[in-house]
């Protein structure tokens, strides 16, 4: 059988190409070695490195949309996903609208909240900024904050709430730092079971020093960081047994007892015709007058509110009153954010910052 193949590279019939091989082999062996030059694979001085190349794969394609059949999509039911918080006595509509920032050199957060969860005791903390100074774009003057501490050997929990005088250019610095203080000089105190009154007097004492202190770091009037301020101390123990409580303040920020339906104050509140507050009321550190101490206790079902006149002022309205009854003494506990939009409620004449924190016994 005849073949029209043509004798090629790839053919063993063809000559040349051995020829070619071979001829290729022998340059190879004739060639002498090629030696690198002194100094070769070093990197002179001066020289800037050559970056290494890296291949670097192309990018998947993007992902289409996919086209969803407008029937497939059920209709609105027209309940808001996210409902407003209440209103009473039709505020201002835009009051509560912050239109811009306020301008600082250090940044004040409209609204802080938080929260956590121990064994038969639940917290939740929350400071809103209010209508007036959302509607002026001036800071939140309010704080709260939460700590756990030991004390003479107990687990502890310190809830701080605080209200910078709203006459006052930087009582929103001297709220957080009171809060702050507060923390670090309980934490060093001892005795606050044991002498409650004593204790507080001697913390608040050292409160009121480190104010002066930064005020004079500042170059600042101490005056100008005035700010009343509520705090509760209340032991983190097993519930078997109601949990020990000391309540203290300085000013009209103030402090209840919620039990069975009722809100109970825990200091004789000298404050009850509202004109008569913010015009001469205590604060710290300047004028902190007489430190009410008071000591409670905590059972199942109870539940500890300190906060703010932003708050306390609007219970004086039945409708409010009842309304935060039915949100915090039935049903489960609030959630953190939950329980920030209870208390973003809005009711006319009162635009105050407003915060609070909340223990519930279990």
């Amino acid at each position: 059988m005849s073949s029209d193949r043509r004798p090629g590279p790839e053919s063993p019939d063809d000559d040349s190409w051995r020829r070619h091989t071979d001829e290729a082999v022998s340059v190879t062996e004739e060639t002498p070695p090629v030696t690198a030059p002194p100094g070769a694979g070093r990197q002179a001085a001066g020289d800037v490195p050559r970056p290494l190349m890296r291949w670097v794969p192309p990018p998947e394609p993007p992902v289409q949309p996919v086209r969803v059949d407008d029937e497939a999509v059920p209709p609105p039911s027209g309940e808001a996903v996210f409902a407003p918080p209440p209103e009473y006595r039709r505020p201002h509509p835009k009051g509560g609208v912050a239109r811009r920032l306020p301008r600082l050199p250090e940044a004040v957060a409209d609204t802080v909240l938080d929260g956590a969860d121990f064994d038969g005791l639940t917290v939740r903390a929350a400071s809103l900024r209010g209508d007036d100074h959302r509607y002026l774009t001036e800071p939140r003057q309010d704080t709260a904050a939460l700590w756990p501490l030991t004390l003479d050997g107990t687990d502890a929990l310190l809830c701080c709430v605080a209200d910078g005088l709203g006459s006052q250019p930087n009582s929103h610095l001297g709220s957080a730092l009171a809060c702050r203080l507060l923390r670090e000089e309980t934490g060093r105190g001892a005795g606050l079971w044991d002498d409650p009154a004593a204790a507080a007097q001697d913390v608040l004492g050292r409160v009121v020093s480190g104010m002066l202190a930064d005020a004079r770091t500042r170059g600042i009037g101490a005056e100008t960081l005035s700010t009343t301020l509520v705090a509760a101390v209340v032991e983190l123990t097993p519930p078997d047994r109601p949990r020990r409580g000391v309540v203290l303040r300085v000013g009209d920020s103030t402090a209840y007892m919620l039990r069975d339906g009722l809100f109970l104050e825990c200091f004789e509140d000298a404050h009850k015709d509202e004109a008569v507050q913010g015009s001469g009321t205590n604060a710290l550190p300047g004028n902190p007058g007489a430190v009410e101490v008071g000591a409670v206790l905590l059972g199942n079902d109870d539940v500890l509110v300190l906060c703010t006149d932003g708050l306390s002022n609007p219970m004086h309205n039945d409708e409010v009153k009842a309304q935060l009854v039915k949100w915090w003494s039935t049903g489960p506990v609030p959630g953190i954010l939950e329980f920030g939009w209870q208390l973003a409620f809005r009711a006319k004449s009162y635009g105050d910052d407003r915060s609070a924190i909340c223990v519930w016994g279990r």
